[in-house]
This record gives structure tokens, sequence and C-alpha cells, in this order.
């Protein structure tokens, strides 16, 4: 492998877990998280084609996965794991297109039963987009829904606000509708608030039919969303994980990787912006090496271990008929320093509620309030993880991330 400057790539054959069980792939997704505490991160799954299937795989310890009978919506696109009611446990949502198709399914006390609430069901999307994310930084998980509306008949991009103990209130941020796209969240400016990047296909009420344009937009605290920049043209024409923040270059902000059919090029692109510490971004001459896709689905990680962020391209390639799994390696001079971790760790008890406090860390790259923070918490007595961090524990790698992404408590510094 000598990296991106010579467009070397590492090529996988297209697979599937669960061999046999799926039929032809559609939109799906797939989330991991330790739902019966044996620190083993389980699988939770979904795929809306024809006979669409879903469910939850729990890891052996062998990275082999079991297929349990928790309940699951067949016909899914978007599904994920999270706390969504703040009482330490682990819970997950399921949600797919048409009337009474999605569900929040709550952890009953970790006791290894779910329930589910019907706070969505009257909900009638399709192809609905879910991500977790704290936006208001107030220390619970809200819920970013994009997609079409049947009701309105409009694209639909809205903000589900946690009241802490797991109900949701719809809100609007005031963005151009979107939806059969994807939305990422990063602190780009560094203000200590997460930002938002949107795209999808707009509609003829919101965005002048418009289907090929990405938006960033500004996170001012207390709710407020300002548009600051548009990436056009790029169309993703697929559900979820479009596009991805991440320090390519580790100078310490937030870049952007983008992928869709470009109408001005006539081909499939994967674009990366790179980010002047403002959140300002100027498109990288690295956009034309990479290689394109379209109906694409994205993930970055520093699969080798080098310090330096790579890119997972899933997608359509070159032609309809070239489906493509493909790893580029990122050759940054610069390699990430691992962050320094947070001092004046505390827990107050507060009658039945601990509530944990840290100061900030800090990291030779990245400004302090863009920090975010992985919590974990385990049962010593029964040798159950409560709270798994997604990370390796109790050796030589303590702390080194098993899951991409933000950690946990986000941007905080205090989680109850």
């Amino acid at each position: 492998m000598t990296g991106m400057s010579k467009r070397d790539l590492c090529m996988f054959m297209m697979a599937m877990i669960f061999h046999g069980i799926y039929g032809q792939p559609e939109f799906g997704a797939l989330d991991l998280g330790d739902v019966n505490g044996d620190g083993h991160l389980d699988l939770l799954f979904c795929n809306n084609a024809n006979n669409g299937i879903a469910g939850i795989g729990v890891n052996d310890g062998t990275g082999r996965f079991v297929m349990t009978g928790l309940p699951a919506y067949a016909m899914a696109t978007s599904v994920g794991w999270a706390d969504l009611n703040n009482d330490g446990w682990l819970d997950y949502y399921m949600f797919g297109s048409g009337p009474g198709s999605c569900h929040l399914y709550l952890n009953h006390g970790g006791d290894g039963t779910f329930v589910r609430s019907g706070q969505f069901a009257d909900r009638n999307w399709l192809d609905p987009d879910v991500t977790v994310v704290d936006y208001d930084n107030d220390g619970d998980r809200d819920l970013f829904v994009t997609g079409w509306d049947v009701e309105t008949a409009r694209r639909y991009s809205r903000i589900f606000q946690n009241d802490g103990k797991g109900t949701f209130t719809e809100t609007d941020l005031n963005l151009i509708q979107k939806g059969f796209g994807s939305a990422s969240w990063a602190d780009v400016d560094h203000n200590g608030t997460l930002d938002l990047l949107l795209n999808g296909d707009g509609d003829s009420y919101g965005d002048g039919g418009s289907y090929d344009i990405y938006r960033l937009y500004i996170n001012q605290g207390e709710g407020g969303f300002i548009q600051k920049q548009v990436f056009s043209n790029y169309r993703q024409i697929s559900v979820g994980d479009g596009s991805r923040f991440a320090d390519w270059d580790n100078d310490g902000d937030y870049d952007i990787l983008l992928t869709g059919w470009s109408s001005t090029e006539n081909r499939q692109a994967t674009c990366l912006f790179i980010n002047d510490g403002t959140g300002t971004f100027t498109r990288s001459p690295q956009s034309d090496i990479f290689p394109g896709v379209s109906e694409s689905s994205i993930e970055v990680a520093d699969l080798n271990r080098d310090g330096r962020i790579d890119l997972l391209l899933t997608g359509y390639s070159g032609d309809y008929g070239r489906q493509v799994a493909l790893l580029c390696l990122n050759e940054t001079e610069r390699s990430n320093t691992s962050p320094e971790p947070p001092l004046n760790l505390l827990t107050e008890v507060r009658k039945d509620t601990v509530v944990f406090t840290w100061d900030e860390g800090s990291d030779g790259e990245t400004p302090m309030e863009s920090l975010t923070y992985n919590l974990s918490l385990k049962d010593v007595t029964h040798d159950r993880w409560i709270i798994h961090p997604g990370s390796e524990t109790g050796s030589e790698n303590n702390g080194r991330r098993m899951i991409a992404g933000m950690g946990n408590a986000y941007l905080n510094h205090t989680w109850m």
C-alpha cells in the first residue's frame, strides 16, 4: 500500500452477515452496541427489500452473531442503539416507511426484555433516516429525522427534542427540507455546539426541486441554526451515510467527505472539503483521486492504526452494474496524537441518581471545545456492563475506539 498519492486502493468482496436470510438488499442500516452487557458488541440491522428482514444478533464473543427473539420491524430503513430515556440501559429504534412503521424499543431495566413505545406510531414517512445527536447539549439524545412526509406531501427534516425521560417533541430548526439523503453532525467552528451537514432531494416548495445540494448549517446555540455554506452538485440517491465529518489532514478541525452523482462533472464523485479552522471549507485536489460513488454509504476510521483517518466507500461506481466496496488509506503527512484524558472526574449521589462530571480534556490538534467524551459504567459485582464504551478496555489499548463516531456523552462534561 502506497496510499492515495498513487491511487492505491484496497478492494473487498461484498459479503453478508447471516448469509442466506437477506434476499436482495436495498435500503438498510446497522448499528453496534452491547445489549446484554457481556462486553461484546451486538448487531442491530435492517433491510427493506421485498422480503425485508430486521433483527438483533448477539455476539458470542468470537465475532459470530446469534439471532435473538427481540422485537424488530422487518421493513425498516433506519435503526440504531441509544439510551433514549436516560435510565442507563441501551434502547433501540427502528423506523420504516408507511403508517405504524416507526418504533422505539425501551430496555426494561436490563432484564433482557424491551417495551415498544407508541410515540411515533402515527407518523407516516417514506424512507425515513434517523440520526441520534445531542444538538442542544442538555445531556440527552435527540432524534433528527429526514424523509418524505406523506401527510403533507413534502420533504421532511426535523429534530425531535428529548425531555430527558424519553418523551420527544417535534422542533422546526428552520432548515430547507430534505429527504432521501443523509445528515452528519460535528462542531466545525469550535464553538462547543454540533453543526449539521444535510443533503437529499428537495421538493417544489422548499428547494425548487433541487436534488443535488449539500448544505452546512451552523448551530448558534439555544437551538438556532444558520446556513453557512453550500456544496453542489452532488446527489446521493440513497438513504443515509452519504457524507462524513473527519479530520482528514489532522490539523484539529473537521473536514467534509461527501459522495453522489455530480451533474456538473457528469460522473459519480467523492469529494473532500478542507476546513480552514473557522467552519469554511475549500475543495481539495484529492477529490479528483478518490473513486466516485453514488447510491452510497461511507464510513471513516483509522483502520490501519497509523494515526490517520481512512475512508471506506460503498455504492455504485462507473455504471449501475458495478457495485463496489473500496478502502482508501490516508497518507497525510501529519498523524493525530491521542488526547489527554480529562481531569477531576467526580461523582455526586442525588437520591436515586448519580451525577458524573469532569473537566475538559486536551488534544495536540483539536481545540478543547470540540472534543467529545465517552462514558462507561460497569456493575463490577456481577461483571456486567451497564454502559459499554464501544472501546477496548483493560489492555494496553485501553480507550481505543471500536466504533467510529463521537463519544456517547457528545460535547458535554456532565452525565446523570
